[in-house]
């Protein structure tokens, strides 16, 4: 029977040589042994790896060898954690750039606006961007500042997080040039909108024409 502790995998993987030692008790058939390799030895120890005391030694000697790494990731981890926030914070500390941070730091940024922590991250992001919103009376938008430079090489998940704190709601099952499309489009449009590119009931004109659009229609009826 397979230990609690171990996967099946891992005993297989032992048991058709891939690995040299028992992942349950860390014995090692010799190297110099005729049988060695053989599956039907390795099969056979598992059957009989039953050594309470040596699979628990086994595991205390893993796991001191997993610690350094474990608390590499841990102080990584940590880094990540400050980066994040100082770089949301240069930005502002603003809902459209809230995607920057990590789970913990948008459950706090949540918190400290009064906003719902819960659901997932796209639902977290999608409330924050609404209140925020509706504080400055209007939609949230996206900026150079607010907007990944590297829309091209972050994953779906990550995509749909920037959309989500833009207050855009991207159809399930989108792929990744769906979501930079709708976030491209959102961006322009903003765009235009500042620099008076839009009129006010959000219809597209010519930029720079000064006019309604017809004029050249006019001139042409003139000539």
């Amino acid at each position: 029977p397979t230990s609690p502790h171990i996967s099946w995998q891992a005993e297989r993987l032992f048991v058709l040589g891939l690995t040299d030692a028992c992942p349950r008790c860390g014995f090692a058939p010799d190297k110099a042994s005729p049988a060695d390799g053989d599956d039907k030895e390795r099969a056979a120890h598992l059957r009989g790896c039953t050594d309470a005391a040596a699979q628990a030694k086994w595991r205390r000697r893993q796991a001191k060898k997993a610690a350094p790494l474990e608390a590499r990731a841990e102080a990584a981890a940590a880094d990540e954690e400050v980066q994040n926030a100082a770089a949301w914070a240069l930005l502002g500390s603003t809902a459209q750039s809230a995607w920057l941070l990590t789970d913990k730091q948008l459950d706090a940024a949540c918190g400290e606006r009064g906003v719902c922590t819960g659901g997932g991250r796209e639902e977290k992001l999608a409330r924050l961007a609404a209140a925020q919103a509706g504080e400055a009376g209007a939609s949230a938008h996206m900026s150079a500042e607010s907007a990944p430079a590297n829309l091209h090489a972050m994953s779906v998940p990550q995509l749909r997080a920037v959309c989500a704190a833009h207050g855009l709601v991207p159809p399930d099952g989108a792929g990744s040039e769906e979501l930079i499309s709708l976030l491209e489009s959102r961006h322009d449009a903003h765009a235009a909108l500042e620099g008076g590119g839009l009129e006010a009931g959000g219809q597209a004109r010519l930029l720079g024409g000064g006019g309604d659009g017809n004029e050249a229609e006019e001139d042409e009826d003139e000539e």
